[in-house]
């Protein structure tokens, strides 16, 4: 098996699909960037600023919402070693839920072991709100998470279930040996 960090064509895959994001989180003044491209495609306008965490979170699905703050608490706290959370999150000028994993993992801590900054991925489990201007040619024939059959410019149908989960754990590798 190649070693994961050195396939830099399944980075590019995934990303310019637009099926994954990354975020940094500064917990102490509840700001987290989210990356430009990943804001853009989800139909968030002020793509390449930070937002209030409060933004964020009011987007979680009120069914959600609750076990999302718990894995995120626990988290922040030094209870869990990673953040994991699957939730649906409302997009786009249309406001339709799509079916995310967010996991992120802390990666600095004040003297007290209070979090200072966190960062993570964000994998858009479902349909995406707006795709790209140019999307790239995602392969033809494959099938969604959803069981629906992806066009070629489609971004659903980008990567099959096994690719998406190695891109999420290599976006994971990366943000805990950041450079």
């Amino acid at each position: 098996m190649a070693t994961p960090l050195v396939d830099n064509a399944l980075w590019h895959q995934a990303l310019a699909c637009g099926r994954a994001g990354l975020w940094d989180l500064s917990p102490r003044i509840e700001m987290v960037h989210y990356s430009a491209a990943w804001k853009a495609r989800l139909g968030f306008p002020r793509a390449g600023l930070p937002d209030s965490t409060s933004s964020w979170r009011s987007r979680v699905h009120p069914d959600d919402y609750n076990a999302m703050l718990r894995s995120l608490r626990l988290h922040l706290d030094g209870y869990t070693a990673t953040y994991d959370a699957r939730f649906r999150l409302r997009a786009g000028a249309n406001e339709r839920y799509i079916v995310v994993q967010s996991r992120g993992r802390v990666i600095e801590r004040d003297v007290r072991g209070d979090a200072l900054r966190m960062v993570g991925t964000m994998v858009a489990l479902s349909g995406l709100v707006a795709p790209a201007a140019a999307d790239p040619p995602c392969g033809t024939g494959k099938v969604d998470r959803l069981g629906a059959a992806a066009t070629p410019s489609s971004s659903l149908g980008c990567l099959d279930d096994d690719a998406l989960a190695q891109v999420a754990d290599l976006l994971d590798i990366a943000a805990r040996h950041p450079g």
